[in-house]
């Protein structure tokens, strides 16, 4: 469960609460009094009498100290949530309604730690990812239903391959930390559809390309893999 997901929806409800009340008091003074309002304006903690003005101010005032202390209680529970988290060890297991196994992953002092796996409902491995102090390491896969690898990626190198379903490349990215090295695409029918190659993040020369039966149309710089 990500709490800290819970933790903003929770403070984002309190603020869509916190700006109802000040639209309703507004709305108060410009429009008069309310239907609600009471035939007696009597200050409920004093029992004092109060104009209509004065109980509409009170009520707005009490209203945002309600308000302040919704908000403290909710960062409080944040917190809470927070160091819950942070003492998390050891290995968390998901399941489909079938019963099959959905996802595992394992963590270290609330981080994720080790291997992240995710199964599709027929029991095949969908995703694994590699974590070491919560930053993915290596390369990550990803498999279709059939067990057909359709995506390998690393952060760490900015490096992405994409296949299709069947097993088909269509995209590839392979980059090292200085931003250098080449992406390519291919055509749904397998054949070579362009190439450009990149250093420091940006395109060197022109971009080679390919018709759909093969035949080069374009000719650029040629990738040294």
């Amino acid at each position: 469960m990500n709490y800290k997901v819970l933790a903003v929806c929770g403070v984002i409800a309190l603020a869509a609460v916190g700006l109802s009340m000040c639209t309703e008091d507004k709305h108060v003074e410009t429009k008069g009094a309310s239907l609600d309002e009471p035939n007696e304006y009597v200050d409920p903690d004093t029992g004092e009498a109060l104009s209509p003005k004065e109980y509409r101010e009170r009520r707005y005032l009490r209203q945002q100290v309600q308000f302040q202390e919704a908000i403290e209680k909710e960062e409080e529970r944040q917190q809470a949530l927070l160091e819950e988290e942070k003492s998390l060890n050891g290995v968390i297991q998901t399941h489909h309604d079938n019963g099959q196994v959905r996802m595992e992953e394992h963590y270290k002092d609330g981080q994720l730690h080790g291997f992240s796996k995710t199964w599709h409902p027929n029991g095949k491995l969908a995703l694994q990812v590699s974590y070491s102090e919560g930053h993915q390491t290596g390369e990550a896969t990803e498999w279709s239903e059939e067990g057909v690898v359709i995506r390998r990626w690393n952060e760490e190198t900015d490096s992405e391959s994409v296949f299709s379903e069947e097993g088909v490349p269509v995209y590839i990215r392979k980059f090292d930390k200085h931003g250098s090295g080449y992406e390519r695409h291919w055509y749904p029918n397998g054949q070579r559809k362009s190439e450009m190659i990149f250093k420091f993040n940006q395109p060197i020369g022109e971009e080679s390309l390919w018709n759909e039966v093969g035949i080069k149309i374009k000719d650029g710089l040629d990738i040294e893999e």
